[in-house]
Order: C-alpha cells, then sequence, then structure tokens
C-alpha cells in the first residue's frame, strides 16, 4: 500500500464504528446501521479487488494508460 492510501485511509477512519467513512458532497440520511461492507484487497499499487459479500460481486480495478479499468467478476 502506498503511503498516499494509508494516508487516506487513517484520514477517514472512524475508530468508533471501525469503518472508514468516505466524504461527499451531501449528508447522508442513511442511518450508520446500513453501512455497505465491501472488502477492499490491494493486490498492486496498480491493481485492486473491491468485494460486496452481501452481493458475492467481486470487481478487480486496474490502473493503465492513466485511468482505472475495471473487471466485474
Amino acid at each position: 500500500m502506498s503511503n498516499e492510501t494509508f494516508d487516506y485511509i487513517t484520514k477517514y477512519y472512524d475508530q468508533e464504528t471501525m469503518k472508514i467513512k468516505i466524504p461527499g458532497n451531501h449528508k447522508s440520511v442513511i442511518s450508520a446501521s446500513h453501512s455497505i461492507p465491501n472488502v477492499i484487497t490491494f493486490i498492486t499499487p496498480y491493481q485492486i479487488k473491491v468485494e460486496d459479500p452481501k452481493k458475492g460481486i467481486t470487481i478487480i480495478y486496474e490502473y493503465k494508460n492513466g485511468q482505472w479499468e475495471s473487471n466485474k467478476k
């Protein structure tokens, strides 16, 4: 994991809920009990795997030619 990624994750990590809260432009009206349980695995600095255990969806993101591309499994 790069220092930038680590800094981002630690900046938005909420110790009380043990979750990462990514800021948005609007306040959420959904309570904390309705969180999205994604599992993110850093494979390489240019490839990550994002899994949604509730839906059984896995997406691999790869950084190529200056942009992120996704491959859904």
